[in-house]
Parts: C-alpha cells; structure tokens; sequence
C-alpha cells in the first residue's frame, strides 16, 4: 500500500510528502534511544577526566532493567579497551545469562555471580551484589587488579 502524501501549508513555502518528516522522525529515534540507554554517551564527552567522576556517571545511569548498560558504564569507567572489554561483555552473558537476579545452588548471586564474600573483599564490597551497577563496576575494578582468574567463565 502505498504512502499517502501529506501536504504542510506553511507561512512561506508547501512541503508534501512523506521526506519531509524523515528528518525530524530520525532526530525524535535518535534522543529516544539516548533517554532509554540504546546509545551510550561517553563520560569522558561530559569532561570527566578521573575515575570517580566517571564512576559517578555510571551510577547514575544504569539501573537493574538494563544490566548491560551498566556493564558498558563500568567498562568505560575503569577505561578498558580490546580484550579487556571483549572480556566483560562475554563473562556476565556466561555467568548469569545477563539476569541480575540470577541465585546459583552454590551460593553465587547477581549479575556476575559473586560469592558474598567475593563482593565484599571488593572495593564495592558494601553494596548489594544483586545490584547489576555495584556488581559491575567491582567485576571491573576486579579484572583491574589481576582478579579475572575468579570466574569460572573465562
């Protein structure tokens, strides 16, 4: 069926057709996708230059819903690139199947299954490990310091 063509009177000039709202329709998806997480905007484009103020960006932008934004946030975070990265987007899609709330018979929970005592012996150890933010930022603060070898993914 083919498109009806729409006709815009303006002051000064007639738009018709369906091209003329193409723009405004990619502009309007493109800051959806920003608002809901789909696209990611860097710490580092807001000016932040150290780890706690990135860490404070990744606070606030991730939430249980979106476990992987969160993942993406800690990555950016602790500044890791190539393998490191490949490595944290691979290891929390093993471990939990990407669910924050995955409980595993032996005791590991969330979104990296951690033991508690794992978590706690983090800098992050205060926080919940259910949380998919806390949990992220202490897998990466983790793999920072030579603590990769914990998971049974690899």
């Amino acid at each position: 069926m083919p498109a009806r063509a729409i006709v815009v009177r303006g002051p000064a000039r007639k738009v018709s057709g369906i091209r003329s709202k193409l723009p405004h329709v990619a502009l309007v998806a493109i800051l959806l996708f920003i608002a809901a997480g789909v696209i990611a905007v860097d710490a580092n484009a807001r000016g932040c230059k150290s780890y706690r103020c990135q860490e404070r960006v990744a606070i606030r932008h991730c939430n249980q819903a979106r476990p992987r934004w969160c993942v993406e946030r800690a990555i950016i975070t602790y500044r890791l690139n190539g393998w490191q990265a490949a490595w944290m987007r691979r290891v929390y899609i093993c471990e939990s199947g990407g669910n924050p709330y995955a409980v595993n018979p032996s005791g590991s929970v969330g979104l990296w299954q951690f033991q508690p005592s794992t978590m706690r012996s983090t800098k992050y150890g205060s926080h919940s490990p259910f949380s998919a933010k806390w949990s992220s930022l202490a897998a990466a603060w983790m793999l920072v310091n030579g603590r990769s070898g914990e998971w049974v993914c690899r």
